[in-house]
């Protein structure tokens, strides 16, 4: 998650790109979703299970 608020952090004060809230937030969802897929032994986690969790 800090690293992806940190890329958006340096999109915005180096190349000037503005990104919503809920991009980032799909962003951070699928970083996230890739690092525990490929640790975790329980292979069954899905990408809609993991995409319905909604945190607003």
């Amino acid at each position: 998650m800090l690293w992806s608020i940190w890329n958006i952090r340096n999109e915005l004060m180096f190349a000037g790109k503005i990104k919503s809230i809920s991009s980032a937030v799909e962003e951070i969802k699928a970083k996230s979703f890739a690092w525990v897929k490929h640790r975790s032994k329980d292979q069954t986690l899905t990408w809609e299970q993991w995409r319905s969790f909604d945190v607003f």
